[in-house]
């Protein structure tokens, strides 16, 4: 998943099973095709509506393959790469939550001609995917929510079937590089409240390096996320220890200000 993107990229199995009573035979056996003859044939014009790019796998071979059984059932395999667009509300991030659909639908044909439906009955997908890609790097695949769709177009009805899958972010990467050592910036930043006020120098260094490492990290973590007009919750939190880092300088800005108030109080009493 690309959240600066707002995409996700899939590897999957794609396979369409119809009924084409032309291809129909005696041999008691299902015909195995290569794809050189699949032009032959005819095919479900599909496509995957919210796709930005797509593409089918071609080494050492092209990686299709039809099936046609005695009764004219075809049924077509084919592995294909794609990358479809996910809009990401990213409110709560890293503690969010993402439902990425993909959608099938046919491109010439209305529901007139074709109708789409899941080989399964309940709607549960999970069941398809393997338990070593249920764990990504940052995401876990909590839930596949599989449906069909009944579309209205100008030009009439369409059929349609979308896959919805959850993908839960585990947040202990952020608490590792975001959280822990923003949360120690700023207990380093109140060690200046040991130092004797005379030592401005330590003092300022301390509190200024606090504040441009906090300001860091933020700038960095916003470079990769996109551009949304709304606070996240990391956000928030970077944001209160940018504000207490930053109130160490000016909690010393005013020790001084005040130590200089009470200097010129002195000395004015003294010569009066």
């Amino acid at each position: 998943m690309a959240r600066s993107l707002q995409d996700y990229t899939l590897d999957i199995f794609l396979r369409q099973s119809w009924v084409d009573e032309r291809l129909s035979h005696d041999l008691n056996t299902t015909m195995f095709l290569s794809n050189t003859v699949m032009d032959k044939i005819w095919l479900p014009d599909s496509y995957f509506v919210n796709a930005k790019q797509g593409s089918f796998h071609k080494v050492t071979k092209d990686n299709m393959m039809v099936m046609i059984q005695p009764d004219g059932q075809v049924q077509y395999n084919a592995r294909v790469t794609i990358r479809a667009s996910c809009p990401m509300n990213l409110r709560k991030f890293p503690m969010d939550t993402q439902h990425c659909p993909l959608t099938l639908e046919s491109y010439g044909y209305s529901s007139d001609h074709i109708v789409f439906k899941w080989e399964i009955e309940d709607g549960d997908g999970l069941g398809f995917v393997p338990e070593s890609l249920k764990m990504l790097p940052q995401y876990k695949l909590a839930r596949v929510h599989l449906s069909t769709l009944h579309n209205e177009y100008v030009v009439g009805n369409w059929s349609g079937i979308k896959a919805l899958f959850t993908f839960e972010r585990m947040y202990s990467y952020f608490v590792i590089h975001v959280y822990g050592p923003c949360a120690l910036i700023v207990v380093v930043s109140w060690v200046s409240f040991l130092l004797p006020k005379e030592q401005a120098p330590a003092r300022i260094t301390l509190g200024v390096t606090s504040v441009l490492t906090v300001v860091t990290i933020l700038n960095m973590l916003n470079n990769s996320m996109p551009k949304v007009n709304y606070v996240k919750t990391i956000d928030k939190y970077l944001i209160g220890c940018f504000l207490f880092v930053f109130a160490t300088l000016v909690e010393y800005s005013l020790v001084l200000w005040l130590t200089k108030s009470y200097k010129k109080y002195n000395k004015t009493k003294e010569e009066l």
